[in-house]
């Protein structure tokens, strides 16, 4: 397959049918995946990839979406594939065909995915690995894919992509997204859910993005607040419980905690956009629809605890019957329910003990 490609180097309809071939060949463990990657498959796919990027070939999108497939199944798992492709340079080539072909979302459906793919082999232990995807490429990735999930906003798939491909690059490129203006990839993830508000893949999937990005630090955490993702995410975790979709519920969870978050760790106050948006009401649904699922507990108590950091945030969760939900957790035997128990308790027992109180006497009645 790789002599094929070297040997007809023009043909856009022989490298599309090799990249399935290569892409199909890699596919099962790391072994399978080393002995692709021996015989030297990335130089002609990078190859076929840039000589499309001027636009106008034959089959160009078709021959990029291939590539980045291959490209992906050589990487997946697996951090020496992911060393070699980008020393090769096969993630710029991926980055250019995603600025370039606009014509088509599937370039940019399968060129975030690759991107996404490729920053998790680079998170992996190898001592080879660990640099690879950071700096100006892990900041290029993440335009790209920012401004493909603009260009297709209405495509689902697009945006299912993207928004695992921006949570990963957040993961691994750490202080070069900083450098970036939030407000760009932060408005991408929000969109998501804001334009497909019914499709639980997208949510979950932007809901995994928010608690990434969200935890990057204030600034970005602002930018999400004020675009809505609170509200949005809220929603999105209602509709998981309306689905009963334990994995939608959890991430949704995620999302309100690191939304929840504050540099300052002694601060008490809480965004009013979390308190406003529902969080708390939503939160509580999905512990009261997962009752005997510990793992969902655990995401709701340390949501419930990054929002109720404050009086505002504990009555509001007191309002909303929250406080039996968290003592239905601790009988659960759930060890994080304890701190967030003797917050919420003292706090109702005050009240109720001010509701039960005689009224003052009126000392100007005989």
């Amino acid at each position: 397959v790789v002599a094929a490609m070297a040997a007809h180097g023009q043909d856009a309809a022989l490298h599309c049918h090799a990249a399935v071939v290569l892409a199909s060949l890699a596919q099962g463990n790391k072994e399978t995946q080393a002995v692709v990657l021996a015989v030297g498959p990335v130089e002609p796919l990078v190859a076929a990839m840039r000589a499309c990027l001027g636009g106008g070939a034959a089959r160009a999108e078709e021959l990029h979406a291939s590539c980045a497939v291959a490209l992906a199944a050589l990487c997946e798992g697996f951090p020496e594939g992911g060393e070699q492709i980008c020393r090769i340079g096969g993630a710029e080539a991926v980055i250019e065909a995603m600025r370039l072909q606009t014509a088509d979302g599937l370039v940019h459906e399968r060129g975030a995915e690759f991107l996404a793919v490729l920053a998790a082999a680079c998170r992996s232990p190898s001592p080879a690995s660990g640099s690879v995807l950071s700096g100006r490429l892990a900041a290029e990735a993440v335009e790209a894919v920012a401004a493909g999930m603009s260009s297709y906003a209405e495509d689902a798939d697009v945006q299912i992509a993207g928004c695992w491909a921006l949570r990963e690059l957040v993961l691994t490129g750490g202080e070069a997204i900083l450098e970036l203006d939030p407000g760009t990839w932060a408005d991408a993830i929000v969109n998501a859910m804001r334009r497909h508000p019914a499709k639980s893949a997208v949510l979950e999937r932007a809901c995994q993005a928010t608690a990434v990005a969200a935890k990057l630090g204030d600034n970005p955490r602002s930018q999400l607040l004020g675009l809505g993702a609170a509200e949005l995410a809220s929603r999105a975790l209602q509709l998981a419980c309306k689905r009963d979709r334990k994995g939608g519920m959890r991430v949704g969870c995620d999302a309100l905690a690191s939304l929840g978050l504050s540099a300052d760790e002694g601060s008490e106050e809480v965004a009013p956009e979390l308190l406003e948006g529902g969080a708390v009401a939503a939160v509580l649904q999905a512990m009261r629809t997962q009752p005997q699922s510990a793992a969902l507990q655990e995401s709701g108590l340390t949501a419930l605890a990054s929002l109720g950091r404050g009086p505002a945030g504990r009555g509001a969760i007191r309002q909303a019957g929250g406080l039996e939900v968290v003592q239905e957790a601790h009988r659960f035997g759930l060890a994080s329910s304890a701190a967030l128990l003797r917050a919420l308790e003292p706090e109702a027992s005050a009240e109720a003990a001010l509701l039960l109180a005689p009224p003052p006497r009126d000392e100007t009645r005989v």
